[in-house]
């Protein structure tokens, strides 16, 4: 790529929202073509850019002495270094987005995922990258202030892959300082985001009245500013309905999800893509409220509506035909959800070929579906060939694979094969426990479904010293209150009563109901069902 002659200041705005290896390369391409150039004026151009690059920490660690080692190259003093800094801090992104660096678009990747990256095999890779940004940030900060765009987009960032990494309290306290800075200068354009990564933290913390409830503010705000059709507002809109879906207050997410629907289908038609997709989420809530006839009606709308638009062997419509298989199921339809998962697979399967990972998940789903038809040897059967298939193919640590040897554990569960089960589990933890963490959530799960095994086997007091192990990693790394710990202790409590150690399940059931009444209230459905934990073990105790 060629840079000479390129104003870095003037394009450091849109590289801060890149992926950090371009900001390196440019940097690096600048010190390359200053030594292969002969041009004694490029030379000193390229040589400023350089000592901008050391000064502010772009692509370059931060080295006051470099900076001037640079400058003095360039002929050109620090009051111009300086000039050239203040320039950049008056400078708006809209203002030069569609400068001379608009070309890099076409040579890397804008907008970087780094969390979906590097989310599975490369964790310390994306633990190196949170660190080398924070470095970055710094940097920029001492350069062009603590509330200049530049500095809180990299910021952002750092929170989100601290997220990614399961480190929620560490990525709130940075989103939470950055909500004050945006506050500060008022709420605007990009700020507005940066409101809205606050709500998906709270939620991964398990704090959902506080995610709701910022996430109720951030709507109206955006509802204000923007109005309630924006595609912003919807989009917060559709967030606040997805806590609100956790939270399992269903009634108000379905308000919510209905106003977005007629919104949608008023400005962009019933059978755009966006459209179809939040009445796909209020299917999901008619769904999770047993309202099967209003699920089923309303799958059968978005199921004509792809394959009218898209066709048959669209993702889109595969994954519509998949979800009204799994209504059909729950209205004890078992042959027809069967038919339809088999016929989805037979899709992918002439469409994508019967090794590629989209054909082999939905063949596992089709496996799922033989079990809950209580065809679980068959099951069992096929989720062998699906496992032999994705370790050939993706290979043994990819997250589908390890989700179909978390499938097949449980099977074997259900067989009673519990020397095979616990085996594959075991398997499942520890990929699980290295990539995720050992506090993360869904190894959490993970551990309790190996306790549960190791229950089903005999083996009683393995399988209370992993829950207990379990539940502490838990309290470690989320906190007591956080809704997956209380899960791991509740199923710590279903074991004690299975073990007839009845005053164990009570204390513990009236523990995690204590804190899920403070947290949730008592009309919420976790709520609910942990009372009724506790008066069945009390009724048993009473019996004794």
């Amino acid at each position: 790529m060629m840079l000479t002659g390129i104003e870095l200041v003037e394009n450091m705005m849109i590289l801060a929202h890149a992926d950090r290896r371009i900001r390196i390369g440019v940097a690096q391409e600048l010190k390359r073509q200053y030594w292969i150039t002969g041009c004694l004026e490029c030379k000193a151009h390229n040589s400023f850019q350089i000592a901008l690059c050391y000064r502010t920490g772009f692509g370059q660690p931060y080295s006051l002495e470099e900076s001037l080692i640079w400058l003095e190259r360039s002929g050109k003093s620090v009051e111009d270094l300086v000039y050239e800094i203040d320039y950049g801090k008056s400078i708006k992104l809209p203002e030069y987005r569609n400068k001379r660096i608009r070309n890099l678009q076409d040579q890397f990747l804008f907008e970087v995922d780094y969390a979906h990256e590097y989310r599975m095999d490369h964790s310390a890779e994306l633990k190196q990258i949170g660190v080398e940004l924070s470095e970055e940030a710094r940097a920029v900060g001492c350069s062009f202030g603590e509330s200049h765009e530049m500095t809180v987009t990299l910021k952002r960032i750092v929170a989100q892959l601290l997220h990614a990494q399961g480190l929620y309290d560490e990525a709130a306290h940075i989103q939470e300082i950055l909500v004050k800075l945006v506050i500060a200068e008022g709420v605007k354009g990009f700020g507005m985001k940066v409101l809205g990564d606050l709500g998906q933290t709270y939620s991964a913390q398990g704090l959902l009245p506080l995610a709701e409830s910022w996430r109720s503010v951030v709507a109206d705000h955006y509802e204000e500013v923007l109005g309630e059709e924006h595609m912003g507002t919807l989009m917060v809109l559709s967030d606040l309905a997805h806590t609100l879906i956790e939270m399992r207050q269903l009634a108000k997410a379905e308000k919510i999800l209905l106003r977005m629907v007629a919104i949608k289908s008023r400005k962009a038609g019933d059978e755009h893509a966006s459209t179809l997709a939040s009445k796909s989420n209020l299917a999901a809530v008619y769904y999770k409220q047993g309202s099967w006839k209003e699920a089923e009606s309303l799958q059968s709308q978005i199921l004509a509506g792809r394959q009218r638009i898209l066709g048959d062997s669209h993702e889109s419509t595969w994954y519509s035909m998949s979800n009204l298989a799994a209504t059909w199921w729950s209205q004890g339809r078992l042959d027809d959800a069967e038919k339809l998962e088999l016929e989805v697979f037979r899709l992918r399967e002439r469409s994508l070929g019967s090794e590629h990972p989209d054909t082999l998940m939905s063949l596992r789903n089709l496996a799922l579906t033989y079990g809950k038809n209580g065809q679980v040897e068959k099951e069992g059967t096929v989720l062998e060939q699906v496992l032999k298939a994705q370790r050939n193919g993706i290979g043994a640590n990819h997250e589908h694979t390890i989700i179909t040897i978390a499938e097949l554990a449980r099977n074997y569960q259900n067989q009673s094969r519990f020397d095979e089960a616990a085996v594959l589990q075991a398997q499942v933890v520890d990929f699980r426990g290295r990539i995720l963490g050992w506090g993360h959530s869904a190894t959490l799960a993970s551990r309790t479904n190996l306790a549960w095994i190791l229950v089903d086997q005999g083996n009683w007091s393995k399988a209370e010293a992993v829950q207990l192990r379990t539940i502490a990693r838990g309290k470690e790394a989320q906190g007591d209150s956080h809704p997956a710990v209380l899960k791991c202790m509740s199923a710590l409590a279903s074991m004690y009563k299975v073990q007839e150690q009845l005053m164990e399940s009570f204390a513990l059931y009236n523990e995690v109901l204590k804190i899920r009444l403070a947290s949730l209230g008592e009309g919420h459905p976790d709520s609910m069902k942990t009372a009724r934990d506790v008066q069945t073990v009390k009724d048993l105790l009473a019996t004794q």
